[in-house]
């Protein structure tokens, strides 16, 4: 497998990589995402546009549509953070639905280490929130690939069949300041 420099690009860091991250296939996902440092709360700030990524299979493939395609929330476009403190922040998924953008799907964030690789991470944990992701005690994990790019490792642990496959995705920005609403 050749190597992977995340700024190797070509790109100046202010670009979006989202195209290029779209080339990626998952396993090259997965070598690229231990090769990161952890995303900080107080850099990664304000609102953020989103895109899925190469899942592992068909089952992965229903999973990331499931979650970013429902009816309600609707399509999943984003997210949005701010800090609390110097290690934690909090933070919502931004959707449309009917045209209309709005802020769901709350979080916590603090530093973790990765369930892929037990290397730092910036944890996004939904179960300090009431929303379907909290109760299914869903968990995405952030690394930095330059200064407006991050890569998101998502899973949930089902009630009942234990833990998802690793889901993947891009975030680029800020895009506009945090709204608190």
């Amino acid at each position: 497998m050749e190597a992977l420099n995340p700024l190797s690009s070509g790109s100046t860091p202010s670009d979006n990589r989202r195209e290029e991250l779209f080339s990626y296939d998952y396993n090259k996902l997965v070598a690229l995402f231990k090769t990161l440092p952890a995303a900080n709360v107080n850099v990664l700030q304000g609102e953020v546009d989103g895109s899925t990524l190469a899942t592992k299979n068909r089952w992965g493939d229903f999973l990331t549509w499931i979650s970013t395609h429902t009816p309600y929330p609707g399509l999943w476009i984003g997210k949005g953070f701010t800090p609390k403190d110097k290690e934690t922040g909090h933070g919502y998924n931004r959707f449309k639905i009917l045209g209309f953008e709005h802020r769901s799907m709350r979080f916590a964030t603090k530093p973790g280490n990765s369930i892929i690789d037990n290397k730092p991470v910036m944890i996004m944990d939904y179960r300090p929130y009431l929303n379907p992701l909290g109760l299914l005690h869903a968990i995405d994990e952030i690394r930095q690939l330059d200064d407006n790019n991050y890569l998101l490792c998502g899973y949930w642990r089902w009630p009942l069949i234990g833990q998802s496959q690793f889901l993947f995705y891009h975030i680029h920005g800020p895009v506009r300041p945090f709204r608190e609403d």
